[in-house]
């Protein structure tokens, strides 16, 4: 009855909202008729400089789908991770919330039309971003291994606007850009000083949520200038899980213990962090010398899985507390049975939820120079950018060093690196047609650096009792085997650490031009050369034709392509973690594809993805502050990346793993790695409507519906690498359907907010192919802000008003206590996340 209420609400919303404003438009335009008085739009079309390489075209003018979002769209929401921000206002993008997760936990992989966040291409100042450190291993289908820029890094208050090209761009700007392009255009007052201050948390009275955001221009000379941003944010943990089943037991044969209550949150990740952007630009008589770049920490936590120190009359104990290590030796080296014993329950009487960690550190720095010569104009520029995360984990054992364990391991780090370099230049050709041949050339080079750093010794070494063999008073013996490393995802050891780095050089040519008034056509052409991969040639096509003043048809087709990168190829990870029904502990290996013991299950070297883009689309322009785009997509690619099925590792492999030197391969109970193994097609649906409209006494209305329908098909695959899981996830994880509706209304100091957003039903299915469809959801946000004055505002603001969550999983129920199987109610997968209505208030100022 709640669901069916809010839909209601929602279409009702809309059409009002919608009506009223086009109604209103015509009442007053009457009224103004008669008072002679006129009414117009507010808002100029922004002229956008994403997909063009020309200076003078503005979104409806552009031959692809772009979208543009002011700071203030972003500025006006309760959260001050840009992953979050984004996703409320483009309808298309999606990013889940890990809960138990290692990296992806802290650094957060967004989705844009349902692809793997490396086939987005990030830029800033339409420069290219450097990608995190982090590769994904323990996420979604969508995600799996992907490596991706870390958007949290850049603070909304840093942003003067971002441009979405919704379209495949990598004959223009090379790999990654298959789902499209996201620029973020940096702030460039050189004057004035602006923030705010905000505070929040969710109905349940936790995550609390800290803010302070600045920002300061600076004038450099007669026409340059300094723009500095700074932020802080603190973010607390949720918890939104049940008691574990098997602690629920244990609390209650065993009370003495005290079992806390619950023993591990599933929920928000911990985080708190500090950036600091900069943009800057000096005037050197009519050629310009800019930079920009930033420097950021962020520092994140959260907890991994109970690990259970007794039996109980349905749950097992964790397999490290059953290990007795027998502590006096005899002459002759071997453990005494007789002698003195050491178990985990001694140091960890209540069991233990080893706490995870990470530390990020993320630096960037452009410099470049731009003018004109004639009509000639070039850029020529430099950037450097690192990514680095470094982990930790508390709280824990490696079983191997027995009663010599210590309990805080720092687990190693991984860095990622890139230096671009570029010369692009253009000018305008007279070639007998309604304007100017602009033709573009270019070059880039590019080295990304993908390192691992060595752990503590403690976190991947095999402490002295890792193998203990036994001996009873009648002489006879028996071994005990401890597993190796810290326990719940060992350190980065020798077989991990080192360095690995890919170079490529590029060059394009971009050209664009109006054939008529009405008809504007475009071509791009960019080869790539990779010292790790070979080459690639890349082509785009694009059009659009003015059908009548108020119509216009556009369309484009591209080849792409996404490169792996040395992270994706050289990933080795070990985690331990459960898998669906099961209470037991697995471990997990993600191997790089020339490992052996990834040889031996398959693996062979990976190749570029490779994609062909399709779109075709309509602009309306009508009048009266309305526009409307509506797009199709269709994106076929082959050799997709993506994670194998996990493998399980036998005994018969274990014994041929140890023979080809695999380190601890008797611990692994499955197996992963990068592959190529399957081709799909993504295609959908954009229709984006939007009016502006300004009144003489009733203030200013400004309304934006966004609707993204989003279905992919898996076309081929191996099925001996490939599992029906992941088949289904990838189908299936996201929402087909997402729309948006925002109006905002503004009259003299006070204006009001409301966006409302509609997911639709998604399915997940489980590795065991458990399956459940989780209904579909409408989230109301609302936000009120009041101008004390000129210079000082304060807003008050609730997401989720309506306290939604998504339905709760049943596919682990446990059939003793009727709880979830690990405690989790929640999927991961939810669009809009499982924590609940959220309010905050927020003061802003600027001078």
């Amino acid at each position: 009855m709640k669901k069916r209420l809010q839909y209601v609400l929602f279409s009702s919303a809309c059409a009002i909202a919608m009506t009223s404003s086009i109604s209103y438009a015509a009442e007053s335009q009457t009224s103004s008729e008669k008072s002679g008085a006129s009414t117009e739009s507010i808002l100029l079309e922004p002229v956008v400089v994403t997909g063009t390489r020309r200076y003078n075209r503005t979104v409806t003018q552009s031959v692809t789908p772009i979208d543009v979002f002011t700071s203030q769209d972003l500025l006006r929401q309760g959260s001050s991770d840009t992953n979050s921000l984004f996703q409320n206002v483009i309808p298309s993008f999606s990013v889940p919330q890990a809960a138990i997760s290692t990296g992806s936990s802290f650094i957060r992989p967004p989705n844009l039309r349902g692809l793997p966040p490396d086939q987005t291409l990030v830029l800033i100042n339409s420069k290219r971003r450097h990608r995190s450190a982090l590769v994904n291993v323990d996420v979604s289908a969508l995600s799996l291994l992907s490596q991706a820029v870390d958007l949290s890094q850049i603070p909304a208050i840093a942003i003067d606007r971002v441009e979405v090209l919704r379209d495949g761009a990598s004959a223009q700007y090379g790999s990654d850009a298959i789902a499209g392009v996201i620029n973020i255009a940096l702030k460039k007052a050189n004057s004035g000083f602006s923030g705010q201050a905000r505070y929040g948390q969710f109905y349940e009275g936790d995550g609390r949520d800290y803010q302070v955001a600045l920002n300061n221009g600076f004038a450099l000379g007669d026409n340059g200038f300094l723009n500095v941003s700074a932020e802080y944010a603190e973010n607390g943990a949720t918890s939104r899980g049940t008691q574990r089943p098997g602690a629920l037991q244990l609390s209650q044969q065993r009370p003495a213990l005290n079992i806390p209550d619950p023993v591990q949150k599933w929920g928000k990740t911990a985080m708190e962090a500090k950036r600091l952007f900069a943009n800057g630009e000096i005037d050197l008589d009519g050629s310009t010398l800019y930079f920009f770049g930033n420097y950021g920490r962020s520092d994140g936590e959260q907890n991994f899985n109970y690990r259970q120190p007794f039996d109980t009359t349905n749950f097992a104990r964790t397999a490290l507390f059953g290990v007795t290590y027998y502590l006096d030796q005899l002459p002759n080296g071997n453990r005494n049975a007789a002698g003195a014993t050491f178990d985990f329950t001694k140091m960890f009487p209540a069991g233990f939820t080893p706490i995870f960690s990470g530390k990020i550190e993320d630096l960037s720095e452009t410099v470049g120079y731009r003018g004109t010569a004639g009509e000639l104009t070039y850029d020529v520029s430099a950037s450097y950018g690192q990514n680095q995360l470094q982990y930790y984990l508390d709280n824990t054992v490696n079983p191997s060093y027995g009663p010599q364990s210590p309990t805080s391991f720092y687990l190693g780090k991984l860095r990622q690196s890139e230096v671009t370099l570029n010369a692009d230049a253009s000018y305008p050709v007279e070639v007998g047609f309604a304007s100017p041949l602009n033709i573009a050339l270019g070059a880039e080079y590019r080295r990304d650096t993908y390192e691992v750093g060595l752990g503590d010794r403690a976190s991947w070494n095999a402490g002295p009792f890792v193998r203990q063999v036994v001996q009873r008073p009648d002489s006879s013996t028996f071994t005990v085997i401890s597993s190796v490393g810290s326990n719940g995802s060992v350190g980065f050891g020798p077989d991990n650490a080192g360095s690995s780095s890919r170079r490529s050089y590029a060059g394009y040519v971009d050209l664009e031009t109006d054939v008529t008034d009405t008809l504007t056509i475009g071509a791009a052409a960019r080869y790539e050369d990779f010292n790790t991969f070979g080459s690639t040639a890349n082509v785009k096509g694009s059009a659009r034709y003015e059908v009548s003043p108020d119509v216009a048809i556009r369309g484009a087709a591209s080849t792409g392509f996404h490169a792996p990168t040395p992270g994706q190829t050289n990933v080795n990870n070990v985690l331990l973690s459960f898998i669906a029904g099961s209470t037991t502990p697995v471990q997990t290996g993600t191997f790089a594809v020339n490992h052996p013991a990834a040889v031996y299950f398959g693996a062979v070297p990976v190749k570029p993805e490779k994609s062909v883009n399709l779109t075709g689309g309509v602009v309306v322009t009508p009048g009266g502050g309305f526009n409307l785009t509506m797009d199709y997509y269709n994106i076929v690619i082959r050799d997709r990346l993506g994670l194998s099925q996990a493998f399980v590792v036998t005994d018969r492999d274990r014994a041929a793993l140890t023979a080809l030197g695999v380190s601890n391969a008797f611990e692994l109970n499955r197996l992963q790695y990068l592959t190529n193994a399957f081709k799909t097609r993504t295609q959908g649906i954009d229709a984006v409507l939007t009016h502006s409209f300004h009144t003489d006494n009733a203030g200013t209305f400004n309304s934006s519906l966004s609707v993204n329908y989003n279905k992919t098909d898996v076309l081929k695959r191996n099925p001996a690498i490939i599992s029906n899981d992941r088949v289904a996830n990838l189908e299936k994880t996201l929402p087909r359907t997402r729309v948006n509706f925002t109006e905002t209304w503004e009259n003299g100091p006070l204006s009001v907010l409301a966006r409302v957003n509609y997911y639709d039903k998604f399915t997940v299915t489980s590795s065991n192919n458990a399956a459940q469809t989780f209904g579909s959801e409408v989230i109301v946000d609302v936000e009120a802000t009041y101008d004390v004055t000129e210079q000082f505002s304060l807003s008050l603001g609730v997401q989720n008003l309506f306290d939604n969550y998504p339905d709760k999983d049943l596919r682990s129920i446990d059939r003793f206590t009727g709880l979830p199987g690990n405690g989790n109610q929640y999927i991961d997968a939810s669009p809009f996340g499982y924590n609940g209505g959220f309010w905050y208030v927020r003061a802003g100022w600027s001078f």
